[in-house]
């Protein structure tokens, strides 16, 4: 299974500190509000374009994502690229099985997954959520294996 590997490293706790090669360029993005699924069209058997119903769990997926705070400042393009998805998910729940890893992939690079959304830099903010305290990493060696210490073969071998 194909992925993008662990979460990036909080940026305080990095050794290096190169700066990327090109600055990133701000822009100012006009959120769109979402679309309704259009309608959808397949080739059938007669290579002619037949109506067809769109699945009702896509209808219930194309309506979280409508409330979903991942996506309150998507652009008119999100959407579009979100309506691509729509399709393949349609697929999916209609059998098609070999979309499953697209599908999968894609609804990650929108944040569809808990793993994504902590990879991509979000969190739950809600005041019920637990928070958690990691304890500091230890600084050198001695401490990363605290009370180690050699022990003579003769005790080892039960002598």
């Amino acid at each position: 299974m194909a992925g993008k590997g662990p979460a990036p490293k909080d940026p305080s706790t990095r050794a290096r500190t190169n700066k990327p090669a090109i600055p990133p360029t701000r822009m100012k993005a006009a959120p769109a509000s979402q679309p309704k699924l259009p309608v959808r069209m397949v080739r059938n058997v007669d290579g002619r374009m037949v109506r067809v119903a769109w699945p009702k769990i896509t209808f219930a997926w194309w309506a979280a994502w409508g409330r979903s705070q991942m996506a309150a400042g998507w652009t008119e393009t999100d959407w579009f690229t979100a309506l691509e998805i729509a399709l393949l998910h349609a697929e999916f729940w209609e059998g098609d099985t070999k979309v499953a890893p697209e599908l999968r992939q894609r609804i990650a690079k929108i944040g569809g997954y808990p793993d994504d959304r902590k990879r991509q830099g979000f969190f739950d903010a809600t005041p019920d959520a637990p928070v958690t305290v990691e304890a500091p990493a230890p600084t050198n060696a001695r401490a990363r294996r605290g009370g180690l210490h050699a022990v003579p073969d003769s005790k080892v071998l039960g002598g």
